[in-house]
């Protein structure tokens, strides 16, 4: 009787705790850069989100370990994420924690050898009442709604993916 008691008022509590989870959403890329023979390269993307916190995710090189960065720098909103001491030939994945806006711009200035490169993936946590989930089964999404800050916004999972209601 105790046994299901406990168990009855375990289940109770994950329903009440998922209700109001979080949903994560993928604001930009995964996105490569590469470096080209030009010197530095510099290139800027502009991409929404909600004011709050997000995550940076930083992928050096290819997944084989093969044209690493060396130097880069890596700005969200003018202010320097990761800088050139952060990266080298050993330093494969950087992730952080970031400030976000409803407009944000990511810069990134590469100061390495030709072709090598970096892939930025940008994402934000949405409470679980403002995000909608495809499915187990994954899908496509985009946001119409001119009046939205993700308008424009499109994404495509071959697993769960979720979408932004503003």
């Amino acid at each position: 009787m105790k046994k299901t008691i406990f168990l009855a008022l375990a289940f109770i509590l994950v329903l009440a705790v998922g209700v109001g989870a979080a949903v994560e959403v993928t604001l930009l890329g995964p996105k490569q850069y590469v470096r080209t023979d030009a010197s530095p390269n510099l290139f800027s993307d502009s991409f929404p989100g909600k004011s709050g916190t997000g995550k940076i995710i930083v992928q050096n090189g290819g997944v084989d370990g093969a044209d690493l960065v060396s130097g880069a720098i890596i700005r969200i909103n003018g202010v320097e994420v990761f800088g050139v001491n952060d990266f080298n030939q050993k330093v494969t994945r950087l992730e952080k924690v970031i400030p976000l806006v409803a407009t944000n711009v990511l810069s990134c200035e590469l100061r390495s050898k030709p072709n090598s490169f970096l892939s930025i993936e940008i994402s934000q946590d949405i409470p679980g009442e403002a995000g909608s989930v495809i499915g187990t089964h994954g899908g496509s999404l985009e946001v119409p709604d001119p009046s939205s800050p993700l308008f424009g916004t499109k994404s495509t999972r071959a697993s769960s993916s979720a979408l932004f209601i503003n």
